[in-house]
Parts: structure tokens; sequence; C-alpha cells
């Protein structure tokens, strides 16, 4: 399973599920692609005061609490095939999509702020299930592209979310279907077919 997003958008929720997944395939890893640069985020309390005079943004007393649950379900899931790599190459990065069974997108945003995700495209291209919660614009951008779309907010479908999960992982026909589906979306949506499309806005 691959996880290839920042730090805001949800990764605890993978983190909580993954010894359910582990259970269930217990062969399943967890790579976590992205540099986690939290500054001293985690350091921010609720009803905490803010440099300003001010209390903190619960936006942001909201993102030190995911940052300290997932500093600590990080190191103890370890043990459990769970490894934060960092960032990586354009080239590690096609290593990445090519070993990846699932994309496991848990996406949460502590903010609208979700427009398209590049990492959900790039698992729609490669031979990757796809599992994505439709946060934000997600559910729009890819309900009819073959993914697993799971309904906001995920922890209202914490269990369709897994099962997803795992089913991408064990089942070799639905895996395939599915990611038959979501490559013919990826090529209909290229960076050659996206200028394209561009151009036409442009001249028009």
């Amino acid at each position: 399973v691959l996880w290839c997003s920042s730090a805001d958008r949800g990764l605890h929720w993978l983190l909580q599920q993954w010894p359910i997944i582990k259970q269930a395939v217990p062969s399943a890893t967890l790579r976590i692609l992205y540099h986690f640069n939290y500054g001293d985020l985690d350091k921010v309390e609720a009803n905490s005061i803010s440099p300003q005079g001010g209390p903190y943004h619960h936006h942001i007393q909201e993102m030190s609490q995911r940052i300290r649950y997932m500093k600590d379900a990080i190191k103890k899931l370890k043990s459990l095939g769970v490894e934060h790599v960092g960032s990586v190459s354009r080239q590690q990065m096609v290593t990445e999509w090519n070993e990846a069974s699932v994309f496991g997108y848990s996406c949460d945003t502590v903010a609208f702020s979700e427009g398209f995700s590049c990492s959900s495209l790039e698992a729609h291209a490669s031979y990757t299930v796809p599992v994505i919660v439709g946060q934000d614009c997600l559910g729009g951008i890819y309900r009819h592209s073959g993914a697993i779309i799971i309904e906001p907010p995920i922890n209202n479908h914490l269990q369709q979310f897994t099962q997803s999960v795992i089913q991408g992982l064990t089942d070799l026909q639905f895996a395939n279907n599915t990611i038959e589906s979501c490559r013919k979306f990826a090529q209909e949506h290229t960076w050659t077919q996206t200028a394209m499309k561009l151009e036409e806005i442009i001249i028009i």
C-alpha cells in the first residue's frame, strides 16, 4: 500500500486502520512517501496561544493533534511493515508505483484544499488500485474514473475504506478490472491531452 501526499491530508486514518489491514493481509506493507516538515506544529496544544497573542486557529490545533498521532503511530507500527520513506526522486517514484498494489488515500483535509490530486491520477496511470475518499473536489473528478471512491467524511465510512484496501490487495480479478478502467481514464488525461484542452480554451 502506498501513501503519497502531505501530512495534512488524512494519513492518520490509514495508520489507525493499518493493524486491521495487516491482520487480513499479513504480507502487506505500507510505504509513506513525502517529506513531512512538521516544524513546531506538534507543540501546539488545544486552546494554546499563538505568537501573535491570540488563540491558534482550530485548523492549526487539529494539525498539531494529527502530527502527534502520526509520529507516534508510525514508530509503533514499524513492526507491522509501516515505513516513512520520505521524499524520493521521480525515478524512484516510478518504481514505487510499479511495486504498489493499492493507493490508500484516506483523504480528510482540515480545510477545503484538495482540488485535483496528482498522486491519485498517477495511481490511475500505474497498475495500482486507487482507493480514494471523495473529499473536496476528488469525488467529482474521479467519480467515473474506475477508482474506488469512499464518500466523505471517512470517519463515517472507515469499514468500507478498510475493506476496499484489503480487497485491492487480495482479489486479483477485482484489482485487474479496477486497474483497466483507471488506466483508460489516465490515458484520457495526460499532460498532452490537458494542454490541448487548455489551448482550446485560451484560443476561444
